[in-house]
Parts: structure tokens; sequence; C-alpha cells
């Protein structure tokens, strides 16, 4: 039988995941991204967690890769990802094609990319 999550338990999953990688226990927690990829995928955040882990290991390329792929294919939280895209890019050195994501998502709605893309470029 399979577990149904609802949304605070994927809040928490999220999190903890998140809380993890962010920690430097990542390794540990990448079955919770995979979890969330699988039950939910068109939700990005178990992308943005697999993202996070490869960023904290400084494979940024594998992170680019990642969510290129989910912002292509996901629907939800996809500004989440491009903000994290960005990053992934402009620590990859790959500071042209960041300008080039905070210039073509400039009018997002919810502001996340809005406010990396401040924090990169606005110094």
């Amino acid at each position: 039988m399979a577990t149904q999550l609802d949304d605070n338990d994927i809040l928490t999953l999220t999190e903890i995941g998140y809380a993890s990688v962010m920690y430097g226990t990542g390794d540990d927690v990448e079955p919770i991204f995979e979890v969330l990829t699988l039950l939910y995928p068109d939700n990005s955040a178990g992308a943005i967690g697999y993202a996070i882990t490869h960023m904290n290991r400084g494979n940024f390329d594998g992170a680019i890769d990642i969510l290129n792929s989910c912002i292509s294919q996901c629907t939800d939280n996809t500004d989440e990802a491009k903000a994290i895209l960005m990053l992934a890019l402009f620590l990859s050195g790959r500071n042209e094609e960041a300008e080039q994501l905070a210039a073509t998502t400039g009018g997002s709605e919810s502001g996340i990319v809005n406010t990396m893309a401040s924090s990169l470029f606005n110094s």
C-alpha cells in the first residue's frame, strides 16, 4: 500500500532535505529528493534539492543540468528553480548566462528570481 503525503508532510520532508544539505549531510537525504521527484514530478522541490546537493559538492554543471531539465518539465515552484539555477550559473563562472536568465525572468510574480538577481548583480 502506497503512503499518501499531505502538503505538511511534503513541506517537512523538503525542509529536512534542504537543511541537511546546508549542514553538510546531503548525501544522507538524497532519498528524500528522489521520493519528492517521483511522487510529485511537477513540483521542482526534489530537483532543487538534488541541485543544491550537487552545488554543495562543487558540481555546478550537474546542478545546472538538473535545474534546466526541471524548468522545462515542472509546473510548480519553477521560479524557485530559476533562482537556484541563476545562483549555480553565477557560482560556476557563467555570469553572462546568469544575467540573461535574470533579464528574461525580470517580471516574476513571486519575486524570488528578482531577489536572487539583485543579490548577485547589484552589489
